[in-house]
């Protein structure tokens, strides 16, 4: 139950209430804007922040001319070359630092730009591709070193292919790839001079697993003080590829973490994700990661090349796709993103986008509607599906276009009380904008909005590639999953459950028949499935993936938790124990409607056969009060121990005499109620049997309408 006050609570008991309501909305979601476009251009480049709060940027063409431009005001694209309006167009805003022909820079090649305490490091490549050399500047790219070697790399040659990036801490890594030699390095400058280098990746240690890079990207995160790669890897073989992401210590030399996230399972034949890009947001924004690509497929007569952008708030599991206005060039280009204040800017040279980043009171990204406004309420939540209508009166015109109103916005209800403290609210699990239609007609402006809860996110997600998880526990699968939904955080309740490994997971984009399979509802529910594989069609969707990941322990989640919003609270209700406390009593004169149904369980006797035992577990109250015997026989043969099988029987009998008593009540609204909240009933109208009883709640429908006085509140439960 969400927390309330005592002065909150003393009010809500009264008989005469002044309910307090109010509505907030805040546009979260992640919104690329288009701020200039000019076509491609067909050049590799690198940028970085310096000391004045400028964007320095290093572009290197087809030619092998390296290119610089600061940028102060990153705002639009401008073609004149003024650093105070905009990037500038490519090359005429940019100066020439590297001239082609100068047999300094290899053409179409790479180059990287760094940072480090105001030293500015821009490396790239020799023609003849033996060399890694560099040069620094140390005013912020006004003036810069001649050319000095960082490496003269085994293996390098005329025709072999580099990668490039830095983390920012006087670092530089790159790729090598050439017949023989496939590997990732990384080396680290101390006092001027570069030291040993050391082979973070062999791309061929597994026996030729990997045979092409197309892309790296580091960057260093000082809360987790460790380098964080990012690489586009494909194997030649059979045509597909992937991003993989991994974490770098440099202290041990240790690559962990290893794993692949583009795509998150099994690549298509043809496809490959390239010219990747990390980004750490910092600041009050929190410490989201960024990462962009180009998704490509060319197989047979389907072809795409895609850039798209991922979020992660942990660099473990990664958002749904962002799709991103760039046009494609002749090679894959890498995406270069900065942050400047509460902005993110992405950008290849001439078409830029810009990300304004959502924070507490932002003006354009959030509208608080007054009580006075609201004319119509109704909020529905239920365990796997909420949503809420609200009426707005908009004869002021002041919801006419409003920014934040915009698709999937978070819709908050704050409802509350006039108490002895003054005005209380609890705000809601938060919803997403899911539409707004307006009514006029004479004296009448209305505005209607319709708002969905996460679980609409679960229903409509469809995978677009075979996933395959291995060897990872059922709490990473269920974060992962809800990650890639939605970008939504999830919390675990203290059960040691969340943590058992599953050997493999496989969920596959096509359509497969479970109507084979027994399962076993609701609180005990344990799904069939130890080596599980979910094929997902039209019928099917993340929700029921996420469904059948809850059933392996008998859990349940709710969409909102407390004073934790946007998550995704997971928890097993039956080692809640057998006698769980009340959150709430509702006590004679709180209940304005009561009706509680009694009936017998059903089953009252499961039967559970598996590998190579049966088992059977009775309800033997339940079957006397019945005067019947009601079998339900489960079939687990992946199931080989007693326990096992003994946890679906148990379930299945918990559940039937949870079923056996429910029903709904009416009452005036409380505002800390949540779903699955264990309340106590008291109404002495309804007699004895009625006093102090224990019920789980299953629904909850709240209902505001001023013009007819309604305030109120339905709630639905079952037996514990």
């Amino acid at each position: 139950m969400r927390t309330l006050t005592f002065t909150h609570l003393a009010a809500q008991r009264l008989s005469t209430q002044s309910p307090r309501l109010r509505l907030v909305v805040r546009d979260k979601q992640p919104r690329f804007a288009v701020i200039g476009t000019a076509g491609p251009a067909d050049v590799q480049c690198s940028e970085c922040a310096v000391a004045s709060g400028s964007i320095l940027i290093a572009a290197l063409d087809t030619s092998g001319c390296i290119r610089l431009r600061q940028v102060t005001a990153p705002t639009s694209l401008d073609p004149t070359g003024d650093p105070a309006v905009g990037w500038g167009l490519y090359p005429a805003a940019y100066t020439v630092l590297v001239a082609a022909g100068g047999a300094l820079a290899r053409p179409n090649g790479d180059l990287c730009l760094s940072n480090h305490s105001g030293t500015l490091r821009l490396a790239y490549v020799k023609p003849d591709g033996t060399e890694l050399l560099e040069r620094t500047s140390t005013d912020g790219g006004q003036t810069w070193s001649a050319p000095s070697t960082v490496r003269a790399v085994p293996g390098g040659a005329p025709g072999c292919r580099y990668h490039l990036a830095s983390g920012g801490k006087d670092d530089l890594w790159y790729t090598l790839q050439q017949s023989g030699y496939r590997y990732i390095c990384v080396g680290y400058c101390a006092g001027g001079t570069w030291g040993s280098w050391t082979t973070v990746h062999s791309l061929m240690e597994t026996g030729g697993e990997y045979e092409n890079c197309y892309g790296l990207s580091v960057i260093w995160s000082a809360s987790l003080s460790r380098y964080l790669v990012a690489a586009s890897l494909d194997r030649a073989s059979n045509g597909d590829g992937r991003i993989v992401t991994a974490r770098w210590d440099r202290a041990t030399a240790t690559l962990s973490h290893y794993q692949g996230i583009v795509p998150p399972g099994l690549p298509a034949v043809g496809s490959t994700a390239r010219a990747p890009c990390l980004f750490q947001a910092s600041g009050a924004l929190g410490s989201l990661y960024w990462l962009t690509y180009w998704d490509c497929l060319s197989s047979g007569q389907s072809s795409w090349t895609t850039p798209t952008a991922l979020f992660s708030r942990d660099f473990e599991h990664w958002s749904f796709k962002i799709p991103l206005a760039f046009t494609p060039a002749a090679h894959e280009r890498r995406l270069a993103i900065t942050q400047t204040g509460t902005a993110i800017h992405l950008h290849a040279l001439n078409e830029a986008l810009r990300l304004d980043l959502w924070y507490e009171g932002k003006p354009d990204a959030e509208l608080t509607v007054p009580q006075a406004d609201i004319l119509r309420l109704r909020l529905r939540e239920s365990p796997t599906s909420g949503d809420t209508h609200i009426e707005l009166d908009n004869r002021a015109g002041r919801y006419d276009t409003p920014p934040a109103l915009r698709p999937l916005a978070r819709v908050s209800v704050e409802l509350g009380l006039r108490t002895a403290a003054g005005e209380e609210r609890v705000e809601s699990r938060p919803f997403f904008l899911w539409e707004q239609s307006r009514v006029a007609a004479e004296g009448v402006n209305l505005l209607r909005l319709h708002a969905v809860d996460g679980w609409r996110l679960f229903q409509l997600w469809r995978p677009d590639c075979t996933i395959q998880w291995q060897g990872q526990t059922l709490g990473w699968c269920i974060a992962e999953l809800a990650s890639r939904v939605g970008g939504l955080a999830v919390e675990f309740d203290g059960s040691s459950a969340w943590g058992q490994t599953l050997t493999y997971l496989t969920v596959a984009a096509r359509f497969n028949d479970w109507s084979n399979l027994t399962y076993v509802r609701a609180w005990g529910r344990w799904v069939p499935l130890d080596e599980p594989t979910v094929m997902l069609g039209q019928e099917y969707s993340g929700l029921a993936l996420l469904q059948r990941l809850l059933g392996l322990v008998g859990g349940q989640a709710r969409w909102g938790h407390g004073d934790s919003r946007e998550v995704l609270y997971c928890f097993v209700p039956s080692e809640q124990g057998q006698a769980p406390a009340a959150a709430h009593t509702y006590q004679d004169g709180e209940l304005l409607f009561l009706q509680h149904i009694q009936s017998f369980a059903w089953p009252t006797r499961v039967r559970v056969v598996g590998a190579d035992r049966t088992i059977e577990r009775q309800n033997v109250p339940a079957g006397l009060a019945a005067g019947m015997d009601f079998l339900q026989m489960v079939q687990a043969s992946q199931w080989a121990t007693d326990a096992q099988l003994q946890k679906i029987s148990d379930g299945a009998l918990d559940d039937a005499a949870a079923r056996a008593s429910g029903g709904w009540f009416r009452t005036r609204p409380n505002a800390g109620l949540e779903l699955f909240d264990v309340v106590a009933l008291s109404e002495s109208r309804a007699g004895a049997g009625l006093s102090a009883i224990r019920r789980r709640v299953t629904a909850i429908e709240t209902r505001y309408e001023p013009a007819r006085s309604v305030w109120q509140q339905e709630v639905r439960f079952e037996g514990l």
